[in-house]
């Protein structure tokens, strides 16, 4: 599994976005881009691949901090009790 460091944003211009893109971008930037580089439409198995493999990366990052704050969100309730 990638790493999640702040070196992943090497894959948002893969997915066409700035490197100081919204999260929320990447998945319509991914559907896009796929859609157009896809090797069944005439696209570049290779960039297909680099496309697929940027949206794989920026996910998991996008739901690693997702799922750290819910967790620290969930301890300090605890705590509170």
């Amino acid at each position: 599994m990638e790493e999640l460091s702040d070196d992943n944003t090497q894959y948002y211009p893969w997915l066409g976005l700035a490197r100081d893109a919204p999260q929320d971008y990447v998945g319509a930037a991914y559907r896009e881009a796929a859609k157009n580089t896809h090797p069944d439409v005439g696209g570049d198995p290779m960039r297909f691949y680099e496309v697929n493999k940027a949206y794989a990366v920026l996910r998991t990052r996008r739901s690693a901090r997702s799922t750290t704050s819910t967790v620290s969100a969930g301890w300090r309730r605890c705590e509170r009790r």
